[in-house]
């Protein structure tokens, strides 16, 4: 067989000597070969028809050769062309010029193949009314092939990387890895290990491979490091953190969008954008807190004063002309809290459930957190006050907790860490980096104890 060609339902071959052989499906005669069909050069099939040409004339080569690559003693190479012209044929391929002896067929196929046979392959045809010589086509022979090549990924910092590759071609093989373009001393495995990831070793990574015919490099691969991680609902890609993001001292997170306050004061917000709850607004600095509402954004600015916007349909982006020396914030629902330097608190939004309704006296506060339709609020001396829709008890503070060191409000409930034992800070401050004059660095720790 020396070409083929499939229908709807049928099938068709066509043979060296120039006759057609079909089978399959034959409601149309589809298959049924027309009785003194020979000297066939080309076949074709349409849904429910088939075609032939029959030679006719003096050779000719439909179309060049297609270029060649493989790799050095791996695989085949098959070189073969659509020829039309009067039976019978006479072949032969020429290697750079000169006739490949016992190369008298229409295909010629290469196996095993070594560098030496790189270059240019031609077919030259003939019968009684001429001949014709096809275009080159050339074949490069590589010494090895990557089935694989290393995979560029993002990894947390403190966290591992594995970059691997897999060959083709004859081994033994060895390896070189490199970074940044220099060999790494004692990276010669098929694998690359690297543990406990710092920024510094983020770049492009890449391997040299070598055997006994040469040496390959593969491609690129980039290691990218984050300080941040993020998983879960990822519907409106707010776990998908923005390339480029460094330098974060803290994260909040809203209903379906996420947010992170740089060292510089500034501000980054992804996710559900469909209120404008992710869109920093313009000449936003200075910031020491961030905060994330159900689908709106809250900020603090280091004078005391806030910055809110998204979702507003509850006033809950419409901050109090009188609100200033602000310490702290946080957004429930569809309403907000700020935490003054007074130890008093300030609320503003949807008020449902009561959520805005700051009790009377509620005064020596150091921490506050908002739920969908509830607040909460951490005094000084390490007593909780809740208010608000109480439909799933989130408002009952349980009898006798006491020396809470933070507060924590979810849609429904409500959460407390109580201090206990010597104190520990979790996890170690992040690094920052500034322009010497400009923003402001922003240290804060968890302790508990």
């Amino acid at each position: 067989m020396v070409a083929i060609a499939g229908g709807y339902y049928h099938s068709l071959a066509l043979r060296a000597d120039g006759t057609v052989a079909a089978w399959g499906y034959n409601s149309s005669g589809q298959t049924s070969i027309p009785a003194g069909l020979t000297n066939v050069a080309a076949i074709a099939s349409g849904s429910s028809n088939s075609l032939a040409m029959i030679a006719y004339g003096p050779p000719a080569v439909a179309a060049r050769l297609a270029d060649r690559l493989t790799v050095a003693g791996s695989g085949h190479v098959y070189f073969q062309a659509a020829v039309g012209g009067a039976r019978p044929m006479a072949y032969q391929w020429q290697f750079n010029g000169l006739p490949l002896a016992g190369a008298t067929n229409g295909a010629l196929v290469l196996t095993n193949v070594a560098p030496a046979q790189a270059g240019l392959y031609t077919l030259c045809v003939s019968n009684a009314l001429g001949s014709v010589t096809a275009a080159a086509s050339k074949l490069t022979v590589v010494p090895a092939g990557f089935r694989t090549q290393p995979q560029s990924m993002v990894t947390l910092v403190g966290g591992a990387a594995t970059l691997t590759v897999e060959m083709q071609g004859i081994p033994p093989f060895s390896y070189q890895w490199r970074f940044n373009g220099v060999n790494l001393a004692g990276a010669t495995n098929a694998a690359l290990v690297i543990t406990n990831l710092q920024p510094a070793l983020g770049g492009n990574y890449s391997v040299s491979v070598r055997n006994s015919y040469g040496s390959v490099i593969s491609q690129d691969a980039c290691l990218d490091w984050r300080i941040l991680a993020a998983w879960g609902n990822n519907s409106y890609s707010q776990t998908d953190i923005p390339a480029g993001l460094t330098n974060v001292a803290a994260i909040a997170s809203g209903g379906d969008h996420s947010l992170a306050l740089r060292a510089d004061g500034t501000a980054a917000a992804w996710g559900d954008n469909r209120y404008g709850q992710t869109t920093i607004p313009a000449g936003l600095t200075n910031v020491v807190a961030i905060a994330g509402g159900g689908i709106h954004s809250l900020a603090l600015r280091a004078n005391g004063t806030v910055a809110a916007w998204g979702y507003s349909s509850y006033g809950q982006t419409n901050v109090p002309t009188w609100l200033t020396n602000v310490v702290a914030i946080a957004g429930g629902l569809y309403h907000s809290l700020a935490l003054r330097a007074d130890g008093t608190v300030a609320a503003w939004g949807d008020n449902t459930g009561g959520q805005t309704n700051v009790p009377a006296g509620l005064t020596n506060v150091v921490a506050i957190a908002g739920g969908d339709y509830h607040s909460l609020a951490l005094r000084a001396d390490g007593t909780v006050a809740a208010w608000g829709n109480n439909s799933s008890g989130q408002t009952n503070v349980p009898a006798g907790l006491t020396n809470v060191v933070a507060i924590s409000g979810g849609g429904t409930h409500s959460l407390a860490l109580v201090a206990y034992g010597p104190p520990v800070v979790t996890p170690q401050l992040g690094e920052q980096t500034l322009i010497a004059g400009t923003g402001r660095a922003y240290f804060q720790a968890a302790v508990v104890g």
